[in-house]
């Protein structure tokens, strides 16, 4: 939790490699679009085989 006047801020780990961290008020709604960005290209993919 970030603490008095600190801005909120997640570490992103993509395949167990840190590719970047989020910072501000909008963090879950900008997660929410890199796990759909993540699952549309590692798995539907496969699907179209």
């Amino acid at each position: 939790l970030p603490g008095t006047g600190e801005t909120p801020a997640a570490p992103i780990y993509i395949d167990g490699e840190k590719a970047m961290t989020l910072r501000g008020d909008h963090i879950a709604e900008e997660f929410t679009g890199i796990v759909d960005d993540y699952v549309a290209r590692k798995y539907l993919k496969r699907a179209d085989r």
